[in-house]
């Protein structure tokens, strides 16, 4: 059996350049293609500064589109969790109790 080779992973919170108010592609594209170079530099910067071995760097969630808004919400809280309660079924039931 081979040892996996070792390497470092690093959390990275960043400012959002949020594309959910854009009404279109053209306007939502070079928002993402920013977000994209600005998250490309933060990288580079921490793999110098924490070295070789840095090799995963995890984002927050909705880095690059922004927090989805109103129906989508809904929709993608229903595809998380069809048989299984999520982090919001346990909010709702906490609230519902002590209000």
């Amino acid at each position: 059996m081979t040892t996996p080779s070792r390497f470092i992973a690093l959390a990275l919170r960043t400012t959002r350049f949020a594309i959910n108010s854009a009404t279109d592609a053209e306007l939502g594209r070079p928002r993402m293609i920013q977000a994209i170079a600005w998250i490309s530099d933060q990288m580079a910067a921490l793999k110098r500064f924490v070295g070789a071995d840095a090799r995963l760097v995890v984002v927050p969630e909705y880095f690059l589109t922004g927090f989805p808004m109103g129906e989508v919400v809904l929709r993608y809280r229903r595809r998380m969790s069809p048989f299984a309660p999520s982090q919001n079924d346990v909010w709702d039931r906490y609230i519902s109790h002590y209000g």
